[in-house]
């Protein structure tokens, strides 16, 4: 049996790949894990869009960003780079209306925010005052997409919320918050 015994992987022009430890775990420096949570609680009526008030998640309640980290102008990230990027969507909503629905979407642009499309859209339908007397419905809306960005100089991302026109609560921190990860290289 042979063993390859290497500490890094580098292309020919000298860029890192792969960096092996001595306990054997592999450090890939070109891949992204990052986490925003939303500020703070408020009230929305009808939608909100974006979601402005994103705090980047980076040392708070045991969450640690991994390599080069989405740049946030108010609720818009850019991406710090090409690449298949997996994002996971969690919105924490109350309301106290009858009979209403709520949604959470995490939308995209190509063209630096110009235009939004919708990646990923979840809904909640929400039945309240019925014969069971309940008066207020806590929801969370789970939702994700992968996305293919090509160019990262114009691919956006936002995130969006609302419902029936009804008002509801936007929970922040652990209840509102978005996680992006690099998979891979763009297609």
């Amino acid at each position: 049996m042979s063993n390859l015994l290497v500490q890094n992987i580098k292309h020919t022009n000298g860029t890192t790949a792969e960096t092996i430890s001595s306990s054997g775990e592999v450090e890939q420096p070109q891949m992204t894990v990052a986490m925003f949570h939303k500020t703070s609680t408020e009230t929305v009526t009808g939608n909100k869009s974006p979601i402005t008030d994103l705090t980047d998640s980076n040392g708070s309640r045991g969450f640690a960003s991994r390599g080069p980290q989405p740049s946030n102008s108010s609720g818009v990230l850019t991406l710090p780079s090409t690449g298949l990027w997996r994002v996971d969507c969690i919105f924490g909503m109350y309301t106290a209306n009858s009979y209403s629905y709520l949604y959470g979407q995490a939308k995209f642009s190509t063209d630096s925010g110009g235009s939004f499309n919708t990646g990923c859209i979840g809904y909640q339908e929400l039945a309240q005052n019925n014969a069971g007397g309940i008066s207020t419905t806590y929801t969370h809306i789970n939702t994700f997409s992968v996305f293919n960005c090509t160019d990262a100089s114009t691919f956006r991302i936002r995130f969006d919320c609302g419902g029936d026109g009804s008002n509801f609560v936007l929970r922040d921190g652990g209840h509102t918050q978005f996680l992006l990860t690099k998979l891979g290289a763009s297609q």
